[in-house]
């Protein structure tokens, strides 16, 4: 494995079975909240016999350069024939638009079809998607039984989707304005995507769902000209900067101010 696939990718976080260092450097996996009202650590074991499915651990930034080596003229670990052979749809699944490939299970998301993997063991659910046409890779990793790995990437490529789509102004100096804001009812992203701006909800499995369009009126006001029908949509967006361009707050839908959100510690 590592003179086939570990060293020629250069994949330095990935080894076999907690042989690549001390548990403290590994996330802890926790139960699931349908199983009791707290989560609970569980302990870290060995794959034993489910090693062959299992038995090896990466981290979210491996597993993207693994799978952008199995995108179309990349040959580093197979030929195109063969990419397309493992690409090519065996068998339904008993789930709108997904197939199984070799491998690899197949579905489609939007405008894309994905090729990729889920992943499951005590504690962890993951999920990693690559897009042949666009050349993107998702991975998700996440240290919970019922982590949503799966809706998490899948966003991804929804919000893509929602970019190509768009059809409001491209924001060239919009990055002053991209930041998580949060007050007593809720977060709110601001995000560059494709160039445009928008406010997403990042609290729902899927924040392209209703994305609300944003342009820039001038250097510290943004307009919200499209989105969901209960939006505050022709609203402003005013923005507070500090002397050094940090956003201090923003006053936004029914003139509510929210603060940048930080994570403690």
């Amino acid at each position: 494995m590592r003179a086939e696939i570990l060293d020629p990718l250069a994949l330095s976080d990935t080894s076999p079975d907690l042989a690549g260092g001390p548990d403290d450097e590994l996330a802890a996996g926790h139960t699931a909240l349908s199983y009791a009202t707290e989560r609970r650590v569980i302990d870290h074991v060995g794959t034993a016999a489910l090693a062959p499915a299992t038995g090896f651990l990466a981290t979210a930034a491996d597993l993207v350069a693994f799978y952008s080596a199995l995108l179309p003229g990349d040959d580093r670990l197979l030929g195109d024939d063969t990419q397309r052979q493992l690409r090519h749809r065996i068998w339904d699944v008993r789930k709108a638009e997904s197939w199984y490939g070799l491998g690899v299970s197949l579905l489609r998301v939007g405008e894309h079809d994905l090729f990729g993997h889920g992943g499951g063991f005590p504690g962890h659910i993951t999920r990693t998607l690559a897009c042949p046409k666009r050349r993107v890779v998702a991975a998700v990793l996440t240290n919970a039984i019922d982590g949503p790995a799966e809706p998490l990437a899948t966003a991804l490529f929804s919000l893509l989707d929602a970019t190509d789509s768009a059809s409001h102004q491209l924001a060239p100096d919009g990055a002053r304005f991209v930041g998580r804001f949060a007050n007593l009812w809720g977060v709110l992203d601001v995000a560059l995507l494709g160039g445009r701006l928008f406010a997403l909800n990042p609290m729902v499995a899927n924040p392209a769902d209703d994305p609300v369009a944003l342009e820039v009126v001038d250097g510290s006001t943004l307009r919200m000209v499209s989105g969901p029908g209960s939006g505050s949509i022709g609203e402003s967006m005013h923005y507070e900067f500090a002397a050094d361009g940090a956003i201090r707050s923003v006053r936004g839908g029914s003139a509510m101010t929210m603060h940048p959100f930080e994570i403690p510690g």
